[in-house]
């Protein structure tokens, strides 16, 4: 995943584009998303959880099959224990989840994924329901869609058994250790937040929300969606001016600004059109419509629905609608954070390139920028979800 994130001198770039090829990436992206993701205490504001992710190296199966669970030592060098955020966590055993491994037997055939990713969703739904704050339903569809990724990614995938280093056991946490094809491990963690522990900033939520979004919504098998996202002062003062004055002076600014120029080459009619609320409501909407009708067509490619027609009203239902319906709206919520300080409210001005979403007729897909500006500073969204 080609993700770029720079702040400096009240400047901020986001850029986002999720390669097919890069599953780890995007997994790390799923897993710092449902960190982001995971409610907090409603009467204190602290966070009951903290979820990480990390990534090492075993044996490829062919070299050392998994016929037995590899012992304590091979499980901390697989699953890179002692873990710096919780160093006193030790694997002591472990259980198979997706394959049917008796103690001291031979490799039996596989667990289906479809039952894995279901058995991984529960438990990791159950081990947020037991803290104080339930597991909300944005929460509980990423969860999801992370076991989706474990269970289709991982020849053997493990639920930990963690001790202190005293022996004693350790509940109330989940670690699972997966092992893909190629030897590479990932293990995820979902344990008690500690001092210090701090949810992912604003601008690594977006890009994150970006790569989790993208891998839903495909353009073809090798292509996925761009999003950039800008934040950049333009020191013009328009909330000292009247409406009129202030998109005078917005307009003239961002004609000369090396933003446009980076970009004009993509419209033939490139004049900003102000949005107002409902305008900019309706382009919401054009978006997550869009992205639901690639994920559509991203399920029915891999065989999660059958043949529709498009033009069908309604359209079929597909798993994960939901969570592309609620990606979407995280992404404009993120950008207009960044913007404005409060994803409740609107910019100052709003403007839209190519809006609302421009289909192109030379190929597949659709573009568009949004310009979210305030008094001091302006926020920009492009997204290019063209092959």
């Amino acid at each position: 995943m080609d993700r770029r994130v720079r702040d400096g001198a009240g400047y901020l770039e986001i850029h986002c584009r999720a390669h097919p090829e890069e599953a780890p990436v995007t997994l790390a992206a799923t897993v710092r998303l449902l960190d982001c993701w995971a409610p907090s205490d409603p009467d204190t504001g602290a966070r009951p959880w903290r979820v990480t992710a990390a990534f090492g190296k075993a044996p490829t199966p062919v070299g050392q099959a998994w016929a037995t669970v590899p012992a304590p030592a091979e499980l901390a060098e697989f699953g890179l224990f002692p873990d710096q955020d919780r160093p006193g966590r030790l694997p002591v055993g472990a259980e198979p989840l997706n394959r049917f491994v008796p103690a001291g037997a031979g490799v039996t055939p596989g667990r289906p994924p479809a039952e894995v990713a279901a058995a991984v969703a529960g438990l990791l739904t159950d081990t947020f329901a037991a803290g104080p704050v339930p597991p909300d339903e944005r929460t509980r569809l990423l969860a999801e869609r992370l076991a989706g990724q474990l269970a289709y990614g991982s020849g053997d995938l493990l639920r930990l058994v963690v001790a202190a280093p005293d022996g004693s056991p350790v509940d109330g946490e989940l670690h699972l250790l997966g092992r893909g094809g190629a030897g590479r491990t990932t293990r995820v963690t979902l344990a008690p937040a500690g001092p210090g522990d701090d949810r992912p900033d604003l601008a690594t939520r977006t890009g994150d929300v970006a790569a989790v979004l993208a891998e839903l919504a495909w353009l073809s098998n090798n292509d996925r969606m761009e999003i950039t996202a800008t934040v950049e002062p333009h020191q013009l003062g328009l909330g000292r001016l009247a409406p009129a004055a202030a998109d005078a002076a917005f307009r003239a600014w961002w004609a000369a600004s090396d933003r446009w120029a980076r970009i004009a080459e993509r419209w033939d009619d490139g004049a900003p059109t102000p949005l107002g609320r409902a305008e900019l409501a309706h382009v919401r909407a054009d978006f997550e419509r869009h992205n639901l009708d690639l994920a559509r067509s991203t399920a029915w490619a891999m065989g999660k629905i059958g043949d529709y027609d498009p033009d069908d009203e309604p359209l079929p239902g597909f798993p994960g609608d939901r969570l592309v319906a609620l990606l979407t709206r995280e992404l404009f919520d993120c950008v207009t954070e960044q913007v404005t300080g409060d994803p409740a409210r609107g910019p100052l001005l709003a403007y839209g390139i190519g809006l609302p979403f421009e289909a192109r007729e030379d190929s597949e897909g659709f573009y568009g920028c949004l310009l979210l500006v305030e008094p001091d500073r302006v926020g920009v969204l492009l997204v290019d979800a063209v092959c």
